[in-house]
């Protein structure tokens, strides 16, 4: 359930570092929260100049990253999140932290569907896994 949208200005980060970021940030979610990483999603966006404003003005060196996941993690597991995906942006593209703005935003579970099923609340995982293990197993072969 998890979807990290990564927003660019077009052009600012190559194919490598797409998918070395994308390797890094599942990583990350999975360490922090548990989470397989069958569920995690990062979306490279890229805007075209002209199209990303901060306060009022053209911003062509800004990167937003935009995380939704379930509500109830902890505060220091969303903090976590947020400096360790900083720091791996950082490493990845060389891009200052100065320039980053990243956001989690929290999303009930019973209001988000993937799979064809309907996400556990944080703490409901195993009865949740056992209840659909065999779709789940089939989900996980197709991958």
């Amino acid at each position: 359930m998890p979807v990290y949208q990564c927003i660019t200005s077009a052009g600012a980060v190559a194919a490598e570092q797409r998918a070395a970021l994308a390797t890094e940030i599942t990583a990350i979610h999975t360490e922090v929260t548990g989470a397989p990483a069958i569920f995690v999603h990062v979306v490279f966006l890229e805007l075209e100049s002209g199209f990303h404003y901060t306060a009022g003005k053209l911003d062509t060196k800004s990167t937003l990253v935009n995380g939704i996941v379930r509500a109830g993690r902890s505060l220091a597991d969303r903090q976590t999140l947020l400096t360790r995906i900083a720091e791996a942006w950082t490493r990845v593209t060389g891009q200052p932290v100065e320039e980053l703005v990243i956001a989690i935003q929290e999303q009930p579970a019973s209001a988000t569907l993937e799979a064809g099923l309907i996400m556990p609340e944080p703490g409901e995982e195993q009865a949740w896994f056992e209840q659909n293990k065999d779709k789940l197993q089939a989900l996980l072969a197709t991958q």
